[in-house]
């Protein structure tokens, strides 16, 4: 399915790009986690691959990042 195609170029394009947030550990010490996939580089993806269903391949690429997230040990 093209569709699925389009997800899976861009959702590998980008699974990288998120938006973190800084957990603070005590004593100026923290780490970032990913909160959520940057939108604005998703749309890049699109743009720069030609999607046609625009929409529908952003839906799918938010959708498959978070059930990714999900399944991280680190989560």
């Amino acid at each position: 399915m093209d569709a699925n195609r389009d997800a899976l170029k861009v959702f590998q394009m980008v699974r990288s790009q998120t938006l973190d947030r800084l957990i603070m550990t005590g004593m100026g010490g923290g780490y970032t986690q990913p909160r959520d996939l940057n939108h604005v580089a998703v749309w890049m993806a699109i743009d720069a691959l030609k999607v046609r269903d625009r929409l529908d391949c952003f839906n799918r690429v938010i959708a498959v990042w978070h059930k990714w997230f999900e399944d991280q040990e680190w989560n």
